[in-house]
């Protein structure tokens, strides 16, 4: 099965006609005039034997799929019934079974959104209408369309149950193609589907946290500091953490001072991670895809707190810590068992017993636990930071970088040692809890 994904980028449109297409009843000046002439030139529609175009005439579905296959580069390998080019579709991973004789304006936009990544159903067994709203909400953020009512929502603003014209359906399809949506692009897949990894040198590490999630720490040019995480889920990279500095990923500019997106990504929820002590530059982007949002098990994968395996997660942690002290110019700390035992024994006491303090309800100072654990431990620095509340290990780790303290915990010289633990507690006031011990001995 061939995977795709639209691409939302600044572009030139990819052609410009050359044939004048004048159809009877398309005046001038109207939104579709210069759509209907596009979408005629490219061959993606036609008019009808008596030189009209029929503009304001509604689409069924199955014209609407033709005109649709016919904008993308396909293989369509001679198709020319409606069910070739419901196959088509099928070929790239795009099944639609529910095929109502008529298309709204709410089904095309399920039908842009579900393409692009920005909602993800089954919808062989679910009715179009129940992803209206959030497939509105993606015409409208996408600037495919400005609406057509007033409204308090975005399905009534879209008017998602108005019928769609033929003169709609070339104007979606024609501001896509301004807008660089309709092409495949092959490069893109090595974030949405996990690469085979065959260049082993990027790969400094690999955590295989369960049977089905690894979290793959990648190196650019062998640097430390040229730093990205993937999470693989069954083969695709449900999420990460990206810190090349001078590049610019997912939309945003890696160690330049903060800005908006210069690309909006409508397949992937993207959050900037800033420095706020460097001129607010934006250190790193983690990301998630949209369309698994709602999925338990990706949810899993980017939640540490639920790993039982403490020493993998304490050195996922030492290698986001390095990082940091890399491009800080401090030396790297080494993950250490008892470090790390401790921090996580420390987190799950905190979710557990819902307290959030360096000092456990038993009365155990953070320098206590470490030499519960091993009383032999020559102590000659010791330093903690905990975290409450945050939802991922990257937004734990830049809440310590723009806090005084935990930053000069993360950057001071005088230690060597580092280890990481993390607990959950769904009962408890903040759910995950975070712990970092430093230590040099």
């Amino acid at each position: 099965m061939k995977k795709w994904l639209m691409t939302v980028a600044c572009a030139s449109m990819l052609f410009v006609p050359t044939t004048s297409y004048a159809f009877s009843d398309v005046a001038k000046g109207m939104y579709y005039e210069k759509p209907i002439e596009w979408a005629a030139e490219q061959k993606i529609v036609s008019g009808y034997e008596d030189n009209t175009f029929k503009p304001k005439a509604q689409v069924t579905f199955d014209q609407f799929i033709k005109m649709y296959t016919n904008s993308f580069p396909f293989e369509k390998n001679g198709a020319t019934s409606y069910e070739d080019f419901y196959d088509v579709l099928n070929n790239y991973n795009i099944d639609f079974w529910i095929k109502p004789k008529h298309i709204s304006r709410g089904d095309v936009a399920v039908l842009f959104a579900y393409a692009a990544g920005a909602l993800s159903g089954d919808l062989s067994s679910a009715s179009l209408q129940t992803y209206y709203e959030e497939a509105a909400q993606y015409m409208l953020d996408s600037k495919l369309s400005t609406g057509q009512n007033n409204g308090k929502t975005a399905a009534e603003i879209f008017g998602v149950h108005n019928p769609l014209t033929r003169g709609q359906a070339v104007t979606f399809l024609h501001r896509a193609n301004e807008m660089d949506l309709l092409h495949l692009d092959e490069e893109i897949q090595y974030i949405y589907e996990a690469p085979p990894f065959t260049e082993q040198e990027r790969v400094l590490r690999s955590y295989n946290m369960s049977e089905k999630v690894t979290y793959h720490v990648l190196s650019h040019d062998d640097a430390v500091a040229n730093y990205e995480v993937q999470i693989v889920l069954d083969n695709r990279v449900v999420g990460g953490y990206y810190a090349v500095p001078n590049t610019t990923f997912l939309g945003y500019k890696i160690g330049k001072k903060k800005q908006e997106q210069v690309i909006a990504p409508v397949y992937y929820t993207v959050t900037p991670h800033v420095d706020q002590y460097n001129d607010d530059e934006v250190r790193a982007v983690s990301y998630k895809h949209v369309s698994y949002k709602d999925n338990e098990e990706v949810q899993h994968a980017l939640d540490v707190t639920t790993f039982e395996n403490a020493d993998l997660v304490g050195q996922l942690y030492a290698d986001l810590a390095n990082e940091f002290r890399v491009k800080n110019n401090m030396e790297q700390l080494q993950a250490h068992t008892v470090l790390t035992k401790a921090a996580q024994l420390h987190s799950i006491d905190m979710a557990k017993q819902n307290y959030f303090s360096h000092t456990a309800l038993s009365g155990l100072s953070h320098r206590d636990r470490i030499e519960q654990i091993d009383s032999t431990l020559q102590l000659k620095a010791t330093g903690e930071n905990i975290s409450a509340g945050r939802s991922t290990i990257f937004e734990a780790h830049t809440g310590w970088i723009n806090s005084s303290g935990h930053r000069a915990n993360m950057l001071s010289p005088l230690y060597r040692k580092i280890g990481f633990g993390a607990g959950y507690d769904a009962s408890s006031q903040y759910k995950r809890y975070y712990t970092t011990k430093f230590a040099n001995m």
